[in-house]
C-alpha cells in the first residue's frame, strides 16, 4: 500500500488537493503497518481553499477525482511540511493501489434535483386523485 495525494475539481483543470499528514518518521518496508485504508475524504474541508472561495471549484459538483502516485523517497512533503516516508523503490506492488471496487463511497449524498422534482410531481398526483375519490365519495 502506498501513498496519493487525492485531488478534485468540478471542470477537470482547477484542482483542489485534500490535506495529507504522513506520520512515519522512517522508511517503511513493504506494506508496513498500513491497514489497506484510510480515513474518508470529505469535501467540507475543501471549503476554504481559493478555487473554492473563488469561484473556479464547485464543491456540489464535483467531476473529478484524481489520485496522484507519490514514491515515498521523502522527496515530496505532507501538508505539514513533512517528508512522507514509505516503501520505495516501487517495484511490484509497491506505489499506490487503487481498486474501484473498494474505494469510492457516497458517505451523504444529496438528492439530484430531479429526483426532487419526480418526488414533487408524485405527491401532487396522489393528492389530487384522493382529493377527487373524497369529493365524489361525500356525493
Amino acid at each position: 500500500m502506498g501513498w496519493a495525494f487525492v485531488e478534485a475539481s468540478s471542470n477537470g483543470s482547477d484542482v483542489a488537493r485534500f490535506d495529507a499528514v504522513s506520520t512515519h518518521t522512517a522508511p517503511v518496508a513493504g506494506s508496513g503497518g498500513f491497514s489497506g485504508w484510510d480515513a474518508p475524504f470529505d469535501l467540507a474541508t475543501l471549503a476554504g481553499h481559493p478555487l473554492v472561495t473563488g469561484g473556479q471549484l464547485d464543491l456540489s459538483d464535483i467531476q473529478y477525482v484524481r489520485l496522484v502516485d507519490i514514491p515515498g523517497t521523502g522527496y515530496y512533503l505532507d501538508s505539514l511540511n513533512n517528508p512522507i516516508l514509505d516503501a520505495h523503490p516501487a517495484t511490484g506492488s509497491g506505489g499506490f493501489n487503487f481498486r474501484l471496487s473498494e474505494g469510492v463511497a457516497v458517505i451523504n449524498e444529496a438528492p439530484e434535483p430531479t429526483t426532487m422534482v419526480l418526488l414533487g410531481f408524485g405527491l401532487l398526483v396522489a393528492t389530487r386523485r384522493r382529493g377527487r375519490s373524497c369529493s365524489r365519495s361525500t356525493r
